[in-house]
């Protein structure tokens, strides 16, 4: 299955169908190329509700940005249907039970919308923007025969959540990021490369690469899409199948060979997911004096 996936700006726009015609042009650039699904990196709407919705502090803005998540929703639904490709909708802010959650929206042509929730907050979203983690379960959803999943962001950096989803499964793990910093950037690009090599699965890593000088709680980012598979059989010995230019605006297509994932699974120069699941006895550490 080939795969897409997306480095986003969050300059400010001047109309609404600004936004909507970079995203569309991105779809098309994907289909064009013969991607079957499309990855848009976390918070890519930001800079979309900001413009919508202009009193109050940042962080009230953000909040009522849940009022246009199902016309936000309609849009890409209508986009999966006319490229017929799934879409791995960046997240948004949803407001649910009076919390503000981190969501990522699954839509494919034909089935209903399914969601990812972030589970683990950053520093800044938790104690600047009032994040709260989402509930502890995961999700895994078919595609075009291939069993897909979300870790987003600082998620891939804990190896326990793409373990239960390699163990369910999950051949592609689709991670929307966005980071403020080269460290950060690095942090989940490095994170997201162990992942593939631990769980044997393909990462495709989306980012935000530009901000919003004209909100200090955006206003700068670093980032590179990639995607990323275990470095063993035929794939590149570095893992590295695809990546963007840094701090450009663009799409990044690549071919995920499933017959590949699935012989080195059984047949590979190490057994990563095999052996993970084998379990390991108790560790115990001693401390000499």
């Amino acid at each position: 299955m080939k795969v897409a996936t997306t480095q986003f700006s969050l300059r400010p726009l001047k109309s609404p169908d600004e936004f909507w015609k970079r995203v569309e042009a991105m779809c098309d650039i994907a289909r064009v190329e013969g991607a079957a699904a499309i990855c848009f990196p976390e918070y890519f709407a930001l800079s979309y509700g900001l413009l919508l919705e202009t009193t109050g502090s940042f962080r009230e803005r953000i909040r009522r940005f849940t009022n246009h998540v199902p016309e936000f929703n309609s849009r890409l639904q209508s986009l999966a249907q006319q490229y017929e490709m799934a879409i791995v909708g960046g997240t948004v802010p949803v407001v649910s039970d009076g919390q503000l959650l981190n969501r990522c929206h699954i839509i494919r042509p034909g089935y209903p919308i399914v969601h990812q929730d972030k589970i683990h907050m950053t520093r800044f979203e938790d104690e600047e923007w009032k994040v709260v983690g989402g509930a502890r379960t995961l999700l895994a959803f078919h595609w075009r025969n291939v069993l897909c999943s979300v870790a987003i962001c600082y998620d891939i950096e804990f190896p326990q959540i793409s373990l239960a989803l390699a163990e369910a499964g999950t051949q592609v793990v689709f991670v929307p990021s966005c980071t403020d910093t080269e460290h950060g950037y690095w942090r989940v690009r490095h994170s997201a490369a162990a992942r593939a090599i631990e769980n044997q699965v393909f990462i495709v890593m989306s980012s935000i690469v530009e901000g919003d000088t004209q909100h200090p709680e955006i206003d700068a980012h670093f980032g590179q899409g990639v995607i990323l598979s275990p470095c063993d059989g035929s794939f590149p010995a570095n893992g590295i199948l695809a990546e963007g230019r840094v701090g450009h605006e663009g799409v990044t297509t690549q071919n995920s060979d499933m017959a590949q994932l699935t012989h080195i699974r059984h047949h590979g120069a190490v057994l990563n997911l095999r052996d993970a699941r084998r379990g390991i006895r108790p560790i115990q550490v001693r401390i000499e004096a």
